[in-house]
């Protein structure tokens, strides 16, 4: 599933990727067809991944919480 994660949080990851599964099914779900709920629910996944990918600010000692490979 998820490599370099250390084995004593992969219960965790498994838990936050199995609540977005079902509200994104839960979505679809109660608004079959509906292109606005598609285009909601893309954009806030795509907001999310942003801010958890994106560069800490100048000065910041964190370095983010994921680090992609380039």
């Amino acid at each position: 599933m998820v490599q370099g994660i250390p084995p004593s949080e992969l219960d965790r990851c498994k838990r936050a990727a199995a609540l977005v599964e079902k509200t994104i099914v839960s979505l679809q779900r109660d608004n079959p067809k509906s292109a606005a709920v598609a285009l909601g629910t893309a954009f806030a996944l795509f907001t999310l991944a942003q801010r958890i990918v994106s560069a800490p600010k100048e000065g910041d000692k964190d370095r983010g919480m994921i680090e992609l490979l380039s």
